[in-house]
């Protein structure tokens, strides 16, 4: 139940919830204050270079992969809710698709590196039934890049993150963990495995910021929708670093 708290509360609190509030407040009473502030937060939460320079500081661009330590480490853990989608290329063989980058770039750190086991979750969120059986295509496609069967573990039926933490410690006990996920995700990861015992190191991927937006030009400055995604990225994820700082 308090999953679902934490998840309604999220979007009400999200840009795109602010907007929906301040939209029905103009259809019950029309007021020029009301249309002010909707027109400024608007302009705000949709500048692009402004919504990239904020997620870059959560994303912390200059704090590369390189300072992650791979020696003595035996296990590898992807979290979960990274899309994927297995399909065929022309020849029959299986291709991975993934839009967080996680899985691909998790099996290639896997592989070089001298890592015993590789963990993914059987992710089970009651609202979204995309994930079910994620870990059934994964665990096909791991096994046909060099991956042995018994050198995976499931993660059963978690919900979130720490969800994933607490099937961890119960799973592997305090070891030593290198965990991949997405760039804008690293920091709330790292607070809740800390929180469960481990002391973790964590591989970013998926980086949603850019590095070469030019502040000179005024087509960057118009409304651009990818700007209010990034801010919706940013203010859920510093709710849930507030969360779980407060929250132990």
């Amino acid at each position: 139940m308090i999953i679902y708290f934490q998840k309604i509360m999220t979007w009400i609190l999200s840009p795109i919830g602010v907007i929906i509030f301040l939209f029905i407040l103009l259809w019950l009473k029309f007021n020029k204050k009301i249309l002010g502030i909707l027109i400024l937060y608007i302009i705000l939460i949709s500048n692009l270079p402004i919504a990239n320079f904020f997620l870059k500081k959560l994303e912390n661009i200059d704090e590369n992969n390189n300072q992650v330590n791979f020696e003595n480490v035996d296990y590898l853990i992807i979290l979960g809710g990274g899309r994927t989608q297995l399909i065929k290329d022309k020849d029959n063989n299986d291709i991975l698709i993934d839009y967080s980058g996680r899985y691909l770039e998790g099996i290639k750190i896997f592989n070089e590196y001298n890592f015993k086991k590789i963990i993914i979750s059987k992710l089970k969120l009651h609202w979204d039934k995309e994930f079910d059986d994620q870990h059934l295509d994964l665990i096909r496609y791991f096994t046909n890049n060099d991956i042995k069967k018994s050198n995976i573990l499931l993660l059963n039926d978690p919900v979130n993150t720490n969800n994933e933490a607490k099937k961890l410690i119960e799973l592997i006990g305090k070891q030593k963990i290198i965990i991949v996920t997405s760039a804008y995700h690293a920091k709330r990861s790292k607070i809740i495995f800390q929180q469960k015992g481990f002391d973790p190191q964590v591989y970013k991927v998926n980086y949603q910021t850019k590095s070469d937006i030019q502040l000179n030009n005024f087509l960057n400055y118009l409304p651009n929708p990818q700007a209010i995604i990034m801010n919706t990225l940013l203010f859920k994820e510093l709710m849930g670093i507030l969360y779980y700082s407060i929250i132990k």
